[in-house]
């Protein structure tokens, strides 16, 4: 008979068991922790702005041709303009359409025939996501992205985890086998 250590509970089966239970549980309150606190919004006062004054942002006027203006590198940029000028004057708001995320300017046709061909002046505001804001949303992202690669693997390593205690369960067999002299070949 083989002798047991006292007060021995689980074992292997038991350690792996609890140890892919607790990081499951771990991974799902570390996810719930960052997704409350961005959904919290923390980070509405991080935003930054940033004024171009008398960028020269191109000569031809017209409806099919986009003028590129502010800065649309920045994280979550979103562009406006206070002023457009030429050596003309001012254009109004209703002649141009702009589009906030590209931080471009198109000129709507019928625009004033004296703004063709000029020089145009852009005045313009630049709102970003400050650094800090920006910093946390990648490490969500990179947080999320790394979740998603380890869980492609998982089914890989639970196949190897189940190959190795079969391989485990065969040598207690045997080991169990010839310790009562079953199998052993022998004559009657």
């Amino acid at each position: 008979m083989i002798p047991r250590a006292k007060n021995k509970t689980g074992g292997l089966v038991a350690g792996t068991v609890m140890g892919v239970g607790g990081l499951i549980v771990a991974v799902i309150v570390l996810l719930t922790i960052t997704t409350t606190m961005f959904n919290a919004d923390l980070f509405a006062n991080a935003e930054r702005t940033t004024t171009a004054i008398n960028i020269s942002s191109g000569t031809v006027l017209n409806s099919t041709t986009a003028i590129t203006f502010g800065n649309s590198t920045l994280p979550k940029a979103s562009c406006s303009i206070d002023v457009m000028k030429s050596l003309n004057g001012t254009l109004l708001t209703g002649n141009y359409t702009v589009n906030a995320g590209a931080c471009t300017v198109i000129f709507k046709s019928g625009t004033v025939a004296a703004w063709n061909n000029t020089l145009v002046f852009i005045n313009s505001t630049t709102t970003y996501a400050g650094v800090e804001d920006a910093a946390a949303r990648d490490m969500n992202a990179n947080l999320s992205e790394g979740v998603d690669n380890i869980s492609k693997k998982v089914p890989t390593i639970l196949l190897i985890v189940a190959v190795v205690f079969l391989l485990g369960a065969l040598v207690l067999l045997m080991r169990n086998a010839n310790g009562m002299a079953i199998g052993g070949g022998g004559s009657l």
